[in-house]
C-alpha cells in the first residue's frame, strides 16, 4: 500500500499539512472501525462521503487505509441498512464514478480499483450482496461492479467465473422489474462480455439473445433511447468471434428480428432520421456485419486451425442464407441508395459495406442484388446503377469507398454477373444511365480515376466482361474513350509534378492491363485507336530512363548514368520496357528477405506480371505491321521475353517456397505452445496428487497416533500402522519419480522441436 501511496503523491502532488489527507481520514476510519456508539459510526461515513467528493488526496487515502474497514462493515454490519448504505457510497466515492473509469481516468480512483480487485473476497462479497432485496444496496453495488469491470476486468470476470451461479445471478437482474437495476446489470454485461468468451457463451446458455431482444421491443426498436443502444452492444459483444453463440442466435430465429431492427419510413433524404434511430442504427448494422464476417481475434493459446477456419465459413454461409431470406437486401438498399439513402452518412457507408459482405463469394445474393432496383428521382433504377453513381459522383469519400466495396463483392466470382453489369451501362432514360461511359469524357481527372477503377472491377469478372465492354453501345466506343482519356494524362504537360494526375495514370493503367489481358480482341481495338500505344512508350521511358540508354544487367542504372549520354541504343521502345521490367523483378527478388515482405512482393510480382504480358502483347502486335523491326531484332526481344518470363517464374517460386516455411514455422511455434501449455496442466495436476498423497500420511500418521493412545480399542497395531505408512510414501515417491522422469523428458523433446522449428 506504501508503493500506491507514494504514486499517488507523485500524481497529485505534494500531502497537505498535518490535520487534512491521511490524518483526516485516519480519524474518520478509527471512529467508523472502533466507535461505540452506531449514531457515531454512522455520522463518521457520512462525513468520510462528503470529504471523498472532489478531493483526489482523500481518495488516495482511503484506498491505503480505508478499504479493508468499509468491507470489514458489509461484512458484519450488513443488518444495519444506514452503515450498509453509508460503506457502499464511500466505496463507490473512493473508486470513482462508472464514467469516469470507462474514460479511462487516471488517478486514485484507478489505484483504488486495482486495491479492491486485488483483496480476497472482495468481488466475492459484492456478488452476495446482490442477493439482497433492498434496492439501494444492490443498486450501489452494482455500480461498484461496473467500476470494477471497467478498470480491473480481468480479476472480475475470473472472480464471476468462480463463483457459484456468478453469471446466473448477473443475467437474473436484466429481467428485474425496477429499470435501475435492469440498466445497471446491462452496463455491468457489457464490460464483462466484451473480451470474455467463457462468459460469453454462459449468457448466451441463460438466455441473453431473448432477454435482449424482448428489452430492445419493449423499449421501442431502433427508435429507442440509451437502453437500447447498450443492449446492441452487449448482443454484439455475444456474437463477435464466437460461431457457437452465433449458431445459436440464428436457430432461435432471431435473425428476422434483428432484420426489423433496420426498418426506416421511406423518403430517402428527404426525410430527416431522427436522433435516437442514427444512434441506434449504427449498433443494428454491425450486429449484421459480425454474422456476415470472418472471425479474427484468436487467442494465443488458440490458434488459427483448418477445421476452425472451415467451421466460420460454413457458419456465414448459413447467415448469408438466413438473412437473405429474412429481407436483409431490401432493408439494406432502402437504407443505403434508395432516394439517395437516409440522411446519415455514417449509416449509408455501414450499409453499403453490409451489402458488400452478403453478397461477396454467395451466387444467389448476388442475382437478387442484380435484378434489385429501388426508387430514384420518382424512377425505379437498377440498385447497381445507383451504386456506380455514389461511386463516381458522391461527395463524401467514404461513401464512394463503401460502394466501390459493394461493386467489388458483386463481381467477385460471378463473371456472369459482371458482364450483364456492364451491358446494362450505357445510356438510357433512367436518371443516372450512361454515368460509366460518360465519366472517362470531360478531362477531369477525378472522375477519370474513379471511372477507370471501377470499370477495372467490373472487367476483373472475367472473358465474358471484357467482350461485353467492347460491345457497349457508345460513340465513341468505351476503349477509344479509355484511350483517349490515357493518352491526354500521360502528357507531360500533366505530369510536371505529382497529385490526382498521377493517381489517375495508375488507374487507367491498371484498368487497360486488365483490360487487354488474354483478350486479342480488346488488344486490336488498342492498336486500333492510333498512337495510344505511342504515348504509353513514351511515358514508360520518362519514368524508367531514356530508352535509347545502355541498361547494366546487374541492376537499374544509377542516377548519374541516367544523366550521362547513352553508348548504345536498341531503337527499340519495347525491347527498352522489356529490360526495363527486367531490372525491377531482379530487384524484387533480392528484396524478399523476410515474411513481413511477402504480401508486398506478391502484389508487386502481380504487377510486373501484367506489366509483361501488355509489353508482349505489344510486340506480337508490332511484329505484324510491315514497317517494323527486322525478323533477328524480333527474335532478340522474344528471347528476352522468354527469359524474363522464367525468372519471373523462378521468383514467384521462391517467395511460395519462403511463405511455406514462414507457415510452416508459425504452425510448429503453436504447437510448441500448445504441448508446453499440456506439460503445465500435467504438472498442476501431479502437484494435486502430491498434495493429496500428503493429506492420506497425515491422516495415517493421526490414525497412528490415536492406535498409540488407545491400545485396547485400536483395531489395527502399531506395526500394521507403520508398514501402511511406509507403503504409501514408497507408492507416492515412486509415482513423483516416474512423473518428474515423464516430465523432463517432454521438456527435452518440446525443447528440440522449438530450436528445429526455429
Amino acid at each position: 500500500m506504501k508503493v500506491f501511496g507514494k504514486v499517488a503523491k507523485g500524481v497529485w502532488g505534494p500531502e497537505k499539512e498535518p490535520g487534512t489527507g491521511d490524518l483526516e481520514v485516519e480519524k474518520y476510519l478509527n471512529r467508523i472501525s472502533d466507535g461505540v456508539l452506531v449514531e457515531d459510526r454512522r455520522a463518521a461515513l457520512q462525513q468520510l462521503k462528503n470529504v471523498l467528493q472532489d478531493d483526489p488526496q482523500i481518495a488516495a487515502a482511503v484506498g491505503q487505509n480505508g478499504l479493508p474497514v468499509l468491507c470489514g462493515i458489509l461484512r458484519a454490519e450488513a443488518a444495519d441498512r444506514e452503515l450498509s448504505h453509508g460503506a457502499l457510497e464511500c466505496l463507490v466515492a473512493a473508486l470513482g464514478p462508472p464514467a469516469a473509469a470507462q474514460q479511462g481516468a487516471a488517478g486514485p480512483a484507478a489505484i483504488n480499483v486495482e486495491l479492491f480487485a486485488k483483496g480476497e473476497g472482495n468481488v466475492a462479497l459484492l456478488l452476495g450482496l446482490l442477493g439482497q432485496q433492498e434496492f439501494y444496496v444492490r443498486y450501489l453495488t452494482l455500480q461498484l461492479l461496473t467500476a470494477l469491470a471497467a478498470g480491473g476486468a480481468f480479476r472480475l470476470q475470473q472472480a464471476v467465473l468462480a463463483a457459484p451461479l456468478g453469471v446466473v445471478q448477473l443475467m437474473d437482474l436484466m429481467s428485474d422489474s425496477q429499470e435501475a437495476i435492469r440498466n445497471e446489470a446491462l452496463l455491468l454485461l457489457v464490460g464483462l462480455t466484451r473480451s470474455s468468451p467463457d462468459i460469453q457463451k454462459i449468457a448466451a446458455f441463460e438466455g441473453a439473445f431473448d432477454r435482449l431482444l424482448a428489452i430492445i421491443l419493449e423499449e421501442g426498436g431502433s427508435d429507442g433511447g440509451i437502453v437500447v443502444q447498450d443492449c446492441l452492444e452487449l448482443l454484439n459483444n455475444l456474437l463477435r468471434n464466437n460461431v457457437g453463440n452465433q449458431l445459436m442466435f440464428r436457430e432461435l430465429g432471431h435473425l428476422k428480428t434483428a432484420v426489423s431492427l433496420l426498418e426506416v419510413k421511406p423518403g430517402g433524404r428527404a426525410s430527416v432520421l431522427p436522433k435516437n434511430k442514427a444512434s441506434n442504427l449504427p449498433q443494428a448494422l454491425s450486429t449484421l456485419r459480425l454474422l456476415l464476417g470472418t472471425p479474427t481475434a484468436l487467442s494465443a493459446s488458440a490458434p488459427a486451425s483448418p477445421t476452425k477456419g472451415k467451421e466460420a465459413g460454413q457458419a456465414r454461409a448459413a447467415n448469408q442464407k438466413a438473412l437473405l431470406a429474412a429481407g436483409a437486401l431490401d432493408r439494406l438498399l432502402a437504407l443505403s441508395l434508395a432516394e439517395g439513402g437516409v440522411t446519415s452518412q455514417p449509416v449509408r457507408c455501414q450499409a453499403l459495406r453490409c451489402i458488400a459482405d452478403l453478397v461477396v463469394g454467395f451466387p444467389q445474393a448476388q442475382q437478387a442484388l442484380l435484378s434489385a432496383s429501388i426508387t430514384l428521382g420518382g424512377a425505379r433504377t437498377p440498385a447497381l446503377h445507383v451504386a456506380i453513381h455514389f461511386a463516381l459522383h458522391s461527395p463524401d469519400a467514404g461513401e464512394r469507398g463503401a460502394s466501390l466495396a459493394m461493386l467489388r463483392a458483386f463481381c467477385s466470382q460471378h463473371e456472369s454477373g459482371a458482364s450483364a453489369l456492364l451491358g446494362s451501362v450505357g445510356p438510357g432514360k433512367g436518371p443516372v444511365s450512361g454515368d460509366l461511359p460518360q465519366g472517362f469524357v470531360g478531362g477531369k481527372q477525378p472522375q477519370v480515376h474513379r471511372a477507370a477503377t471501377i470499370l477495372r472491377l467490373i472487367l476483373e469478372g472475367g472473358a465474358a466482361a471484357q467482350a461485353a465492354a467492347l460491345a457497349l453501345p457508345v460513340d465513341p466506343p468505351l476503349m477509344a474513350r479509355c484511350c483517349t482519356a490515357l493518352t491526354s494524362a500521360v502528357s507531360p504537360s500533366l505530369q510536371a509534378g505529382l497529385g490526382a494526375e498521377q493517381l489517375c495514370v495508375v488507374a487507367l493503367l491498371r484498368l487497360m492491363a486488365t483490360w487487354l489481358w488474354q483478350c486479342p480482341a480488346a488488344v486490336a481495338a488498342f492498336l486500333a485507336t492510333g498512337n495510344a500505344f505511342s504515348s504509353i512508350a513514351d511515358f514508360a521511358a520518362t519514368q524508367f530512363g531514356n530508352r535509347n540508354e545502355e541498361v547494366d544487367p546487374k541492376g537499374p542504372p544509377s542516377p548519374s548514368a541516367r544523366s550521362q549520354p547513352p553508348a548504345a541504343a536498341d531503337g527499340q521502345e519495347t525491347g527498352g520496357a522489356a529490360l526495363t521490367l527486367r531490372d525491377r523483378i531482379e530487384a524484387q527478388k533480392q528484396a524478399i528477405s523476410s515474411s513481413r515482405e511477402l504480401s508486398e512482393a506478391r502484389e508487386h510480382i502481380s504487377a510486373l506480371t501484367r506489366e509483361l504480358d501488355q509489353v508482349r502483347a505489344s510486340t506480337n502486335n508490332l511484329s505484324a505491321q510491315p514497317a517494323g523491326p527486322s525478323h533477328a531484332e524480333l527474335s532478340s526481344l522474344h528471347d528476352q521475353i522468354q527469359q524474363l518470363t522464367g525468372q519471373l517464374e523462378a521468383s514467384q517460386a521462391a517467395e511460395a517456397a519462403a511463405r511455406e516455411e514462414v507457415e510452416e514455422a508459425q504452425m510448429g511455434a503453436a504447437r510448441a505452445e500448445a504441448d508446453m501449455q499440456g506439460l503445465g496442466e500435467a504438472y498442476n495436476a501431479l502437484e494435486a496428487l502430491n498434495y493429496q498423497l500428503e493429506a492420506q500420511l497425515s491422516d495415517l500418521r493421526s490414525q497412528l497416533q490415536h492406535a498409540g493412545g488407545t491400545p485396547a480399542t485400536s483395531p489395527v497395531t502399531e506395526e500394521a500402522i507403520q508398514k501402511r505408512i511406509e507403503e504409501a510414501v514408497a507408492q507416492a515417491q515412486t509415482e513423483s519419480e516416474e512423473s518428474i522422469s515423464d516430465l523432463l523428458v517432454c521438456l527435452g523433446q518440446e525443447e528440440r522441436k522449438v530450436e528445429n522449428t526455429i
